[in-house]
């Protein structure tokens, strides 16, 4: 997919989002690090998180995902208020979602198959013919079809671990899927082919996506909405026409610094 494919019509809105958060507030320490954030993601969106290295954006992926508890705040995912919630009541609601983390966090002593069939056996406790067949599924399904189940992570290229973990992630059929820097390490072309990635199974599954990147062109290319989080604050949400558009300063520089922005977006002569 090109980065300038438009991305498909954000969703009508549902009487109950995927994702509610208001006035989450959380430092580590004497250091803010999310301060007062209010966010609603509606069942399947694709939403983007820009932002600075350090501003916040994977910790607000933790907060959301219930793995840490914020000073301050709520927050709602997939109907569940999971701040202060015991493990009884987070882990089904963590088990409706997939992650595809930013090293991908593949086990190197486990074969491709057996990678993606952890979560499947130790939460799903599937049979052993439907984990067979969600393998098989979720390798197709990112494009490994090819690829021998029993080979190890290690031999595998940078573009097909990425693939790989997001294989992983797909397999127990999600309802909600965090992408943390799902393009970083990655050469231009694998970087397309990833993002690509995240649309087709968007538009082939209908799920949730909230992808944290600093791929900005690639961002505006799949997203329904693209948030820009800077000090812990969300400076911006709209959708990635007002994002390319907006005269907020820390969005245009945000925006302006990314590889390529001029060449693909060129500034008009005065």
């Amino acid at each position: 997919m090109a980065h300038g494919t438009a991305p498909a019509p954000s969703p009508r809105p549902a009487e109950e989002p995927a994702i509610e958060v208001r006035d989450v507030h959380l430092a580590f320490g004497p250091k803010p690090v999310l301060k007062g954030i209010d966010l609603r993601i509606q069942r399947g969106e694709t939403v983007t998180l820009l932002g600075e290295s350090g501003s916040g954006k994977t910790v607000l992926l933790k907060v959301i995902l219930g793995l840490l508890t914020p000073d301050r705040g709520h927050v709602r995912l997939l109907g569940t208020d999971i701040v202060g919630a015991s493990d009884e009541v987070l882990l089904p609601v963590r088990a409706r979602c997939g992650v595809v983390y930013q090293q991908g966090a593949l086990y190197s002593g486990m074969t491709v198959a057996e990678n993606i069939a952890l979560a499947l056996k130790e939460v799903l406790h599937l049979r052993k013919e439907e984990v067979a067949e969600r393998i098989r599924e979720s390798l197709e399904a990112v494009g490994l079809g090819g690829t021998d189940p029993a080979t190890n992570p290690v031999d595998l290229s940078g573009g097909m671990k990425k693939r790989l973990a997001v294989a992983r992630a797909v397999a127990p059929r999600p309802e909600v899927l965090f992408y943390d820097e799902p393009t970083s390490g990655l050469d231009p072309l694998n970087s397309a082919r990833i993002l690509g990635l995240i649309q087709s199974l968007h538009d082939r599954l209908g799920v949730t996506s909230i992808v944290v990147t600093h791929d900005v062109l690639g961002a505006c290319g799949i997203s329904n909405r693209i948030l820009l989080l800077s000090d812990g604050r969300l400076i911006f949400d709209g959708t990635p026409a007002e994002f390319l558009l907006s005269e907020i300063p820390v969005v245009v520089a945000f925006r302006e610094s990314a590889p390529g922005f001029e060449k693909t977006h060129p500034v008009p002569a005065p």
